[in-house]
């Protein structure tokens, strides 16, 4: 579209990030200043003082309903916004009032009874925002916009049938079908489209994923998560070789997925499968692996051959047992490891990881030994420098273990050790807690087999 445009945003957005005219959103949208939006109308409004239909923008309703009801529109109008609302002579717009709008670049409507064929003269659109049409049942005939490259379809929740013209679609990037809850499947004709890189088909209905037969190739997003019918996917999956970003929550995961070599976040929240298959560790680009709520039992043995893995997150797997794989200490990149609330009971004799940042063990009430960590490990700001543990069965051999490691968060203001099976505060103990200079609260709640503590540790 920028391009189409003849606009050159990789220098031009830069400058503009620098001069805090605008920023990007969390949903990587593009948000502007309302000094930079004011001052864009006012350059708009001098291109032609008394005509709207002569000026390159129309964001009025008044002046956008005035251009296509009196016919004043002309081929230098490119965006146009008009909401009629609930009045009734909207359904009369058809489209004769946009004859003359040959260059309309965006058009955004409200209640519109009449918009399938308003859109059918807008040769050169480039993205289309259907969200929550919900009463539309069956696409539009896309035939007529070859160089669409954004086709947004979430939350249309009728809907059961892709128009197979999509196929002409040889320019589309990005289609979202979140939430079509009774679209089953995509049309045959979806075969020839080439040029995707993100498909989202989350909560929809779809019971078979097209890989497997030659589409797709450029495809770098792909997101099907709560998709019910969808209960596995295709070996051919393999095939998607520029796949970086991949979410699913299958019942099988295939070998095959070893075979994704661009592959750098893969996330199966709440999986409902109990073993990664070990053609995991083949996956060398890798950096992010997501199991968050899942039913995995345990980690395979090849999970240290991710050397590029930073974040491996796997909170609130509660099948997951045993222990951790002792290869994990070969992941030197790894950042965040997250195990909480899971039935680990223990951890690698020695935690080598230079770059370990976040460990989060809340919840481990199987762990029975914490190692020795290392010294990156670092205070979450939105913890309110709070050091949980709550592990049940932690052994009263390794709390020097967990003291040495609060010796170097001097900056913490609580330290809880709830449920940690210690067994007395010994002298040794106590000069650890003098050194945590800042801490004004200590819990010991339901240390049960603690049997005294030096007073002058108060």
């Amino acid at each position: 579209m920028w391009d189409d445009c003849e606009f050159y945003p990789e220098n031009g957005i830069e400058v503009l990030l620098l001069m805090s005219f605008v920023k990007i959103g969390d949903n990587n949208e593009l948000r502007m200043h309302d000094q930079l939006r004011d001052l864009s109308r006012d350059i708009v409004h001098q291109e032609n003082f008394k005509e709207p239909g002569e000026r390159s923008r129309a964001w009025l309703h008044k002046e956008a309903s005035d251009i296509l009801e009196t016919h004043t529109g002309t081929r230098k109008v490119e965006a146009l916004c008009v909401d009629f609302g609930l009045e009734s002579h909207a359904c009369c717009l058809t489209n004769e009032e946009f004859s003359d709008l040959s260059n309309l670049r965006f058009l955004q409507m409200g209640t519109m009874q009449t918009w399938m064929e308003i859109l059918s003269i807008a040769r050169k659109l480039k993205a289309l925002n259907l969200t929550g049409c919900s009463y539309m049942v069956r696409t539009p005939d896309f035939s007529a916009y070859e160089t669409l490259e954004r086709l947004i379809l979430e939350e249309c929740e009728s809907l059961v049938h892709i128009d197979p013209s999509i196929g002409y679609l040889k320019s589309i990037v990005f289609l979202n079908l979140k939430n079509c809850a009774k679209l089953s499947r995509l049309p045959v004709e979806f075969d020839s489209v080439e040029s995707l890189t993100e498909l989202l088909i989350e909560g929809t209905s779809i019971e078979e994923f097209p890989v497997g037969r030659g589409v797709m190739k450029k495809l770098e997003t792909l997101s099907a998560t709560c998709c019910g019918s969808l209960t596995q996917i295709s070996t051919s999956i393999s095939d998607l070789k520029s796949l970086s970003v991949l979410t699913f929550d299958l019942t099988k995961l295939p070998d095959s997925i070893g075979k994704l070599e661009s592959l750098i976040e893969l996330r199966l929240f709440g999986t409902r499968f109990t073993d990664l298959p070990d053609t995991i560790g083949n996956l060398k680009s890798l950096r992010v692996l997501d199991i968050d709520y899942s039913f995995i039992m345990k980690l395979p043995s090849t999970i240290g051959m991710l050397l590029k893995l930073e974040e491996l997150h796997a909170s609130h797997c509660y099948n997951l047992k045993g222990e951790i794989p002792s290869n994990v200490e070969r992941v030197s990149c790894l950042r965040i490891l997250r195990i909480d609330c899971t039935n680990i009971c223990s951890l690698p004799t020695s935690i080598g990881l230079s770059h370990l940042q976040t460990l989060d063990l809340l919840g481990c009430r199987e762990l029975q030994f914490l190692p020795e960590l290392p010294s990156s490990l670092v205070i979450d700001e939105t913890s309110m420098s709070v050091i949980n543990y709550h592990c049940r069965r932690l052994l009263n051999t390794s709390i020097y273990a967990v003291l040495a490691l609060v010796v170097l968060w001097d900056a913490a203001a609580s330290l809880r050790l709830s449920l940690v099976n210690l067994a007395d505060l010994t002298y040794t103990i106590v000069l650890n807690f003098f050194s945590l200079v800042n801490c004004t609260f200590v819990s010991l709640i339901a240390c049960y087999s603690l049997g005294y503590i030096l007073s002058v540790a108060f």
